[in-house]
């Protein structure tokens, strides 16, 4: 047996949080310059959904005494989930005092284009594509009083996500009413690395003369989500 579904869907809003709900660490949205800036995806948007499990039992033939014992009995199953990464902001990281009620948006590099490199968990994506809001191109951080970026909430997406959960089983009948069941799990069976958002500030809060640095660490993830390799075995009457 086996069963699959995908599902594609978007969700856009202007604040992710207003009933409370932190599962996806997105603050609601706020009283703001502009109304319709925090105008974008939702902090829960997850573009692609798939998912397929099975089960199947081995085939043996036919098997008497001690052979149907070893060798039969044997299944299978597994679950197979691949998903896109959770929309999140990326932040200028140093906004003027006066834009307290718009969000800490930068502005895309002109004829810059956002290059994700999905594999790569040193530099997820070019935060060189991004300067402070109304800087010039030459000196991204340079900071410009009255400008708001013209990058959107949650602009960027983060890394998607993809487990294999595998179990192997064998049920042996001890009697008519007695069986005896072996079963080992093998969560996230390849051992896939699924990376954590990256750091998402661009610029130092703090300038030096005027200007403000890129941080080191734009771009960078340093940490995991879901579990590495887990193998457990059981064994268990079954009457």
């Amino acid at each position: 047996m086996f069963r699959s579904v995908y599902t594609w869907s978007k969700v856009i809003d202007d604040g992710s949080n207003w009933a409370g709900s932190s599962d996806f660490s997105a603050g609601p949205g706020q009283v703001k310059y502009m109304a319709s800036h925090d105008f974008g995806l939702a902090s829960f948007d997850v573009r692609h959904a798939f998912t397929t499990n099975f089960t199947y039992d081995l085939p043996t033939g036919d098997l008497e005494g001690v052979m149907d014992k070893v060798f039969g009995g044997w299944g299978t199953s597994g679950i197979v989930t691949i998903q896109s990464g959770t929309p999140f902001n990326v932040g200028g990281g140093a906004a003027p005092s006066w834009m307290r009620y718009v969000g800490n948006y930068p502005d895309l590099v002109t004829g810059a284009s956002v290059q994700y490199d999905a594999r790569n968990p040193d530099q997820y994506f070019n935060p060189a594509a991004f300067k402070l809001p109304g800087a010039p191109d030459s000196e991204p951080g340079t900071t410009n009083p009255g400008f708001v970026g013209n990058v959107a909430r949650n602009f960027m997406i983060g890394p998607g996500t993809v487990t294999f959960n595998f179990v192997l089983q064998k049920n042996t009948s001890l009697s008519e009413r007695v069986d005896l069941q072996f079963r080992s799990e093998f969560h996230n069976l390849f051992n896939r690395a699924n990376f954590s958002r990256p750091a998402s500030n661009i610029f130092n809060s703090r300038a030096s003369g005027g200007i403000h640095g890129r941080r080191s660490n734009a771009g960078e993830i340093t940490s995991t989500r879901l579990t590495s390799r887990q193998i457990q075995f059981a064994i268990k009457l079954v009457f």
